[in-house]
């Protein structure tokens, strides 16, 4: 199995300082041509790579240095045709006219959640949020200033990023099953 690619993985191994060859990233922009939507920094690193459950489940890279600098990494999720997913709420909010006291008013207010994750977030936190629209999220990018590198993570073909969920979860329910009835066996 290959090995995890991840924004931390990569600093990890010092790619930081990583360039490639300018014919791959034009292919990966040949393939990807939506990604340049999303991310409006320099690009000198791409990858694509299966979605993995660290993936969904890893909370988003974000360091903060004091006077105004920062290192954020940023996420999106997309569908299969590189658009951001969205979803619209209509909310009934009841409150007061004055702050501790009057009437109770009741109004209704629209919220618009995107697949915009939020630094610090998980992926999984994010789609959580999206409700019914979640099943439309095929594809996460991810890109890190810091280290200039997008990558692109891909749900297998024919399933969205929830279904690929919702699979490997019950395969480590039957994992689990299988193990007790092993430790049940032995009592036997």
């Amino acid at each position: 199995m290959k090995e995890l690619i991840t924004q931390e993985v990569l600093m990890q191994r010092g790619e930081n300082q990583v360039v490639m060859p300018s014919t791959k990233i034009d292919a990966f922009f040949e393939e990807f041509p939506w990604v340049r939507k999303y991310v409006k920094g320099s690009i000198t690193q791409v990858y694509v790579s299966r979605i993995v459950p660290e993936i969904v489940g890893r909370h988003l890279h974000s360091k903060y240095f004091g006077e105004g600098y920062y290192e954020i990494e940023q996420a999106w999720l997309l569908d299969a045709s590189g658009n951001l997913v969205k979803t619209i709420i209509d909310k009934r909010v009841e409150c007061r006219r004055y702050v501790l006291f009057g009437p109770k008013i009741s109004t209704r207010k629209t919220i618009e959640i995107t697949g915009e994750v939020d630094p610090g977030e998980s992926i999984s936190h994010r789609l959580y949020h999206l409700l019914e629209k979640a099943g439309d999220v095929d594809t996460i990018l991810s890109y890190y200033d810091k280290i200039k590198a997008v990558i692109v993570y891909k749900s297998p073909r024919g399933l969205s990023v929830k279904q690929w969920i919702e699979k490997q979860i019950e395969a480590e329910r039957t994992a689990i099953s299988h193990t007790i009835e092993e430790i049940n066996a032995e009592a036997k």
